[in-house]
């Protein structure tokens, strides 16, 4: 029986776009799925602008991928790297 396919969608901060373009192949590649970063939302003031994701896949991938890709967004954002 075929995995049954699933899409989520989700968002993150538009400063995050490039970050997320560069993660995309190793996402694919671990996770087996199909990443799309799509626009922006509004730019809502004063909270920043934030960035449509969909998570595209095997169910059991995508439940899988979607924890993984948010850590990595978290960590970037917290991290005191220069």
């Amino acid at each position: 029986m075929a995995a049954r396919a699933v899409l989520d969608e989700f968002t993150a901060p538009a400063e995050k776009a490039a970050l997320l373009e560069l993660s995309r192949s190793r996402i694919e590649g671990l996770f087996g799925v199909n990443l799309a970063v799509l626009g922006a939302l509004g730019a809502e003031e004063p909270l920043p602008a934030r960035i449509w994701l969909q998570l595209h896949g095997a169910q059991e991938a995508v439940h899988s991928a979607k924890p993984w890709s948010e850590k990595v967004l978290f960590l970037s954002w917290n991290c005191n790297c220069s």
